[in-house]
């Protein structure tokens, strides 16, 4: 087990995020694609995968079982080399946070909780991203390394 990774983020990205977020009222969601390079401590976040069947509220989002079959299905129709890595959503409203809430550190603990995983949290209202990634055990806020070139698409 590492005590945490080196995490890049391709830029087309966030523009997908932002893209996905910004005309919602309520958390939009989805899934973050890519490749990790265990050896070398790496991983490269190339594209998203849009939880279409979430249950999006203005505070909260809930992937449910229909959600992860969509989610499941488009990557292996989609993207079979790519590896889920995390998850990313939104906050929306005037006072948005950028942080986790305790609802998204219990879903991030639940479901994603191997050391190279990840989570990207999209401030709408500021415009502004938060990445979160393990580091020694403790789920932490990290700057995002933004890579340019190759990036999955979602259409």
């Amino acid at each position: 087990m590492r005590e945490s990774y080196n995490v890049f983020v391709c830029e087309s990205v966030l523009k997908e995020i932002r893209e996905h977020a910004k005309p919602s009222p309520t958390e939009v969601g989805g899934v973050l694609l890519g490749d990790l390079y265990e050896d070398v401590g790496n991983i490269e976040v190339l594209g998203t995968v849009r939880a279409k069947h979430a249950i999006s509220k203005e505070f909260k989002i809930t992937f449910t079982a229909a959600t992860w079959r969509g989610i499941k299905k488009e990557k292996r129709d989609k993207f079979p080399d790519k590896d889920i890595l995390g998850w990313y959503h939104s906050h929306v409203g005037k006072d948005a946070q950028s942080g986790f809430t305790f609802a998204d550190l219990d879903f991030h603990q639940k479901m994603f909780n191997k050391d190279w995983q990840v989570a990207i949290v999209y401030n709408a209202a500021k415009d502004d991203f938060t990445l979160f990634k393990w580091k020694a055990g403790r789920i932490v806020g990290d700057v995002i390394l933004l890579q340019r070139g190759y990036a999955t698409e979602n259409k």
